[in-house]
């Protein structure tokens, strides 16, 4: 009976050191597997593939153009533009009067000169191409014609229409009672050259001449025809084109 027991505890006991050693491999096998597990390098997963924003484009006013044009509380609105009507251009300004004409003079190789004024009762003066005279321009002259240049337009007018009718000198113009000048008759011969003292004179005239030795005669000059004055003496000259409209110069003595 007792070596039953012993042989069974003897059996009892290597079983148990089979299971003992059993329960230690499985041990070992699970802790090297979780020892495994942790000292493995994991590769981290690729993220995943996410498209470009698309980009955003800037704000366009044409985009809106409908919104503009179709305003439920504007049925006036129109997108097209009404210009205003053109001005009617200005019209020309109107020709200035043009001077009248006292005579001209043409000597030799000296440029030819007309005598001219603002009208019939202003001062006389001496005028060659090139010169201004009022808002004209003279471009030529000759002896029946001048031409005239004014805001761009040129004007040919004969001398003889440029002649005032009341041209002729105060002194001389016609009374109601007197009887009419006889026409086409030259002046009277000059008078012996006198000296006359007066205030009026050559110095208040205008150089027609370069030389300074001819000057124009003033309309108020009250001395007579062959008067000296300051060295110079007054002759009085017929307009062929006006001889009915004689002019008076001063012409040096010396």
């Amino acid at each position: 009976m007792k070596r039953r027991l012993w042989l069974l505890n003897i059996v009892l006991l290597m079983v148990l050191l089979v299971l003992g050693h059993v329960l230690r491999q499985h041990w070992q096998e699970a802790h090297l597997r979780e020892r495994k597990i942790l000292d493995a390098k994991t590769r981290p997963a690729e993220p995943p593939y996410m498209p470009a924003r698309p980009m955003v484009q800037k704000l366009q006013p044409t985009t809106y153009v409908d919104v503009a044009q179709k305003v439920l509380f504007a049925k006036d609105r129109n997108p097209d533009v009404i210009p205003d009507p053109p001005k009617p251009p200005p019209p020309p300004p109107p020709v200035p009067p043009f001077p009248v004409a006292h005579g001209v003079m043409i000597f030799g190789d000296v440029p030819p000169t007309i005598i001219l004024s603002a009208n019939s009762k202003a001062e006389q003066q001496a005028y060659r191409a090139g010169d201004k005279v009022g808002l004209f321009e003279i471009a030529s002259i000759d002896d029946r014609q001048v031409v005239f240049t004014w805001d761009g337009k040129t004007f040919v007018k004969n001398i003889s229409d440029l002649e005032a009718a009341d041209s002729t000198p105060a002194n001389q113009q016609q009374t109601p009672n007197a009887p009419p000048p006889v026409q086409n008759t030259p002046p009277p011969p000059a008078a012996p050259a006198q000296v006359v003292s007066t205030q009026s004179g050559p110095l208040g005239g205008r150089d027609l001449m370069p030389d300074g030795k001819t000057k124009s005669c003033e309309q108020s000059d009250p001395n007579p025809a062959g008067a000296v004055v300051d060295g110079y003496r007054k002759v009085i000259l017929v307009n062929p084109l006006a001889p009915s409209a004689p002019y008076c110069q001063w012409q040096s003595v010396n």
